[in-house]
């Protein structure tokens, strides 16, 4: 009996001695592999259109006059418009899109004026995201052959924010127009800008 003890003990130390020999060389010899990939975030302006509203006042001058560039690597549009005058309406509309590998999220649109102060007190603004859109512009109606009515039509359901995959384009609408307690006809500039986050 009092042999069967010792050898149970020894054979019992003998296996924890094995197996603790046997963990500190896997120990030793694991080795991790970890891998870390970042994605491309990246939205961008792609197009844009600036439709005045022909009706909205009687007092259009014959010399009236707008144009819009998007620069600095699609992150901003620059707008000018010319003799704009008491009563007048438009609306600028620009295709975001984002060109990137992960989801973003489109936080705000900011935009800047500059010109005559008292135009620009005169200056009212609505900031509109509608979208996303994963088809193809050209497939969109609101963007084919757009009427001042037709933009107008979306405000009613567009977002402030809207999450874009990889590819994704979003409209932003732009509707504007100086009160008609301004009295002259006057320029000034525009210069609209974006905000996004990663949404993952």
């Amino acid at each position: 009996m009092f042999t069967k003890t010792i050898i149970s003990i020894l054979l019992t130390l003998m296996i924890l001695s094995t197996a603790t020999m046997a963990y500190s060389l896997w120990r030793d010899e694991l080795k991790a592999v970890v891998k870390v990939s970042t994605g491309e975030l990246n939205l961008k302006f792609i197009c844009h259109k600036i439709i005045a509203c022909q009706h909205c006042s009687h007092n259009h001058p014959e010399e009236y006059y707008h144009s819009g560039e998007i620069i600095s690597n699609g992150k901003k549009f620059v707008g000018k418009f010319e003799n704009v005058y008491p009563c007048w309406k438009a609306i600028v509309a620009l295709v975001i899109k984002n060109v990137g590998t992960v989801p973003a999220t489109l936080n705000n649109i900011n935009v800047k004026l500059h010109g005559d102060q008292e135009l620009i007190n005169t200056f009212h603004y609505r900031v509109c995201v509608f979208g996303p859109l994963g088809k193809s512009l050209s497939e969109t109606p609101y963007w084919t052959r757009p009427s001042y009515e037709d933009l107008k039509e979306l405000i009613s359901i567009c977002r402030n924010k809207v999450v874009l995959d990889p590819g994704e384009k979003a409209i932003v609408i732009i509707p504007m127009g100086i009160r008609e307690t301004f009295v002259n006809s006057s320029n000034f500039n525009m210069e609209v800008t974006f905000d996004f986050v990663a949404s993952w």
